[in-house]
């Protein structure tokens, strides 16, 4: 894997996952975490990086990022 191989990735990844967090399930999740905390249990999941509460754009920015960012460690690591 290069470096090229890593943004390609992250430039695909990224809109897909984002695109994923728009979907029923994960919805479900997020507000079934979100009535626990509303009950007092656990985290709020309203401050989590990603997921179905954050705008796609969001979603998909930050997610390309981390698979760029995981993709250029593992290209780098590659290198001999």
């Amino acid at each position: 894997m290069t470096y090229l191989h890593a943004i390609i990735a992250g430039l695909i990844a990224g809109p897909v996952y984002a695109w994923a967090m728009t979907l029923d399930i994960p919805r479900r999740r997020f507000e079934a975490r979100m009535q626990r905390f509303r009950n007092g249990e656990g985290k709020d999941p309203a401050k989590a990086h990603l997921g179905p509460h954050k705008p796609l754009w969001e979603n998909a920015v930050a997610a390309g990022l981390i698979v760029m960012l995981v993709g250029g460690i593992i290209a780098n690591m590659a290198q001999v």
